[in-house]
C-alpha cells in the first residue's frame, strides 16, 4: 500500500503555509466566522478517526481559526509577562504542529491545557484593583518560572506607596531601586535561589512594572 504512494502531507503542508500566511498578513489576526470553537468541539470532530492526514485535512480550517482567534486575545495584552509567557508556548505549540513534530490529537491536547491556564489566569485577575491585579501577575509569572508560590507582601507596600503618590506620576529611578530591593526580599523569603531571583526582579521590574505604572498613570 505504501510502495507506490506519494509522500503524504506536501500538498496539505504547502496548503496550511499559504493559509497561516494569508491570514496573518491580510487578515492581521482579526476574527473570523461565528462558530464557537474550542479544543473540546475539535476533539470531537476527529474523535473516531485515526489516520493523521485524514484527521488534519478535516479540521484544518477549524484550527486556524481557533488559533488565530486566541492568538489574537493574547497579542493584545502581551505587555503582561504571563500573556506573552502563554503566546509564546502557544507559537512554539504551533510551530510542533506545522511540522509535524507532534500529532492532531497530541496538538489539541496541549492547546487545551493552554486555553484553560488563559481562562483561568483571566479569573483570577478580574475585578481586582490596581495593586492587586499587579501582584497576581507577578505571582502567577514568578510562580510558573520557578514552581514556587511566593508571596509578594513588600511588593505589594510599595507599589501600594508608588500608586498613591499623587505628586509623581513617572517611574523613577528610586522607584526601581526600592522595587527590585522588596521584591528581593520576598522572593529570598520564598527560598528561590539568588541567581535566578535576581534575574526574574530586574526582568518583571524593567519589562513589566516599569510600563505597566506608565500605562497606569496615562489612563
Amino acid at each position: 500500500m505504501s510502495g507506490s504512494r506519494k509522500k503524504p502531507g506536501k500538498e496539505f503542508w504547502n496548503e496550511l503555509l499559504k493559509y497561516i500566511h494569508n491570514r496573518t498578513v491580510i487578515e492581521d489576526f482579526r476574527e473570523v466566522g461565528k462558530a464557537q470553537l474550542s479544543p473540546e468541539s475539535l476533539e470531537a470532530l476527529i474523535k473516531d478517526l485515526t489516520d493523521e492526514e485524514e484527521i488534519r485535512k478535516k479540521i484544518i480550517n477549524e484550527v486556524a481559526d481557533f488559533y488565530f482567534n486566541l492568538r489574537a486575545s493574547l497579542v493584545k495584552k502581551q505587555h503582561d509577562p504571563v500573556y506573552r509567557q502563554i503566546l509564546e508556548r502557544l507559537e512554539r505549540l504551533r510551530f510542533e504542529w506545522i511540522t509535524r513534530a507532534i500529532s492532531t490529537k497530541t496538538f489539541l491536547a496541549r492547546l487545551k491545557a493552554i486555553e484553560e491556564e488563559w481562562k483561568e489566569y483571566k479569573r483570577k485577575i478580574y475585578g481586582k484593583s490596581e495593586t492587586e491585579r499587579i501582584l497576581e501577575t507577578l505571582s502567577h509569572y514568578i510562580e510558573q518560572k520557578t514552581k514556587i508560590k511566593v508571596q509578594l507582601s513588600n511588593t505589594k507596600e510599595v507599589i501600594k506607596r508608588i500608586l498613591s503618590n499623587a505628586k509623581i506620576k513617572m517611574f523613577t529611578p528610586e522607584h526601581k531601586r526600592k522595587i527590585k530591593t522588596e521584591m528581593l526580599k520576598d522572593l529570598f523569603l520564598a527560598r528561590i535561589n539568588e541567581k535566578q531571583a535576581k534575574e526574574l526582579v530586574e526582568k518583571l521590574t524593567e519589562e513589566y512594572l516599569k510600563e505597566e505604572l506608565k500605562r497606569l498613570w496615562k489612563s
